[in-house]
């Protein structure tokens, strides 16, 4: 709620009904929209609500899942490295081109270049990915943007290892971001919204295409989400 300056020229008897407001149409229309994907999603989702654009111009926003989901860590680590896919199915994602490749016992590296196109904005910047398998079977898949005249940092990164029971695994995905010129920020709730909160249902979807149903409905361990304050 918006808190009215002191105007020394109102006059105190004047009060004013709050419970008669109607709130805006817009407000109630997002209300229904998030209630309805909700109420229509089979596996549980991230839905956090609505980041306030002025608050993120210091701030870079972090973003995290946590779930157990019913497939094995090799089948999520081979959609994971898979960017050359990404504009198959990721939402918004118009261009995915990987331009250097190279892999090594235990070890994957490429550089991709991404488009991301929503609305009227079109982001297009370089990914380095990096993937790994430890001695013990856990997965590490990190991306980072290289464009830094428009992000200040991107940073995805997934830890996936085998889960509770045979044929599931934990997953882990933080993306943490932040725009480089301050008036992109505007765009930041945006994205967050159309790019960001799609991602797992988008990665769940393709695993389906590729491996099948799942040996267990996804399982929401934790989310969350943070916006760090720059020191100044």
């Amino acid at each position: 709620n918006c808190v009215q300056p002191f105007n020394p020229f109102d006059s105190e008897e004047i009060k004013h009904n709050h419970e008669t407001d109607e709130k805006p149409a817009w407000h109630v229309k997002k209300k229904e929209k998030r209630r309805k994907l909700m109420q229509s999603s089979h596996s549980t989702h991230s839905h956090f609500d609505e980041l306030e654009v002025d608050s993120l111009e210091d701030d870079s926003v972090k973003f995290s899942d946590v779930r157990i989901v019913g497939w094995s860590s090799d089948e999520i680590y081979n959609v994971v490295m898979n960017v050359a896919d990404y504009k198959e199915f990721i939402p918004y994602c118009v261009k995915s081109t990987v331009f250097t490749q190279q892999s090594a016992p235990r070890h994957d590296y490429m550089e991709a270049e991404l488009m991301v196109g929503f609305q009227l904005y079109q982001l297009g910047y370089t990914s380095k990915v990096n993937g790994s398998t430890t001695l013990d079977g856990k997965k590490i898949v990190t991306a980072v943007c290289e464009n830094k005249d428009l992000f200040d940092h991107l940073n995805m990164e997934w830890k996936i290892s085998p889960g509770p029971k045979e044929h599931t695994s934990s997953m882990h995905f933080t993306v943490s971001f932040k725009f480089s010129n301050r008036l992109y920020n505007k765009v930041a709730t945006v994205f967050k919204s159309s790019v960001i909160d799609q991602m797992i249902p988008a990665f769940e979807s393709r695993l389906r295409d590729v491996y099948g149903e799942p040996t267990i409905l996804s399982s929401l361990s934790s989310t969350g989400i943070s916006r760090r304050k720059k020191r100044r």
